[in-house]
């Protein structure tokens, strides 16, 4: 799967959840990467690791 297929398939899926729990721990999670990022974290590491973790927290809350 290409980087733009698995962007749309992970917003699909932030879409689909209504746990209000979860989606703020998704998005505490992405404004901490934005800061990582900034102090010259590779984005592909930093983008596995999100879906990584979006897989990870819906296997449990999805």
């Amino acid at each position: 799967m290409d980087i733009q297929s698995t962007k749309i398939e992970l917003v699909k899926t932030i879409l689909a959840i209504e746990n209000k729990d979860f989606i703020q721990k998704v998005a505490e999670f992405i404004k901490n990467e934005k800061a990582d990022r900034k102090n010259h974290i590779n984005f592909s590491t930093t983008f596995s690791n999100c879906c990584f973790y979006f897989w990870f927290l819906n296997s449990f809350f999805g």
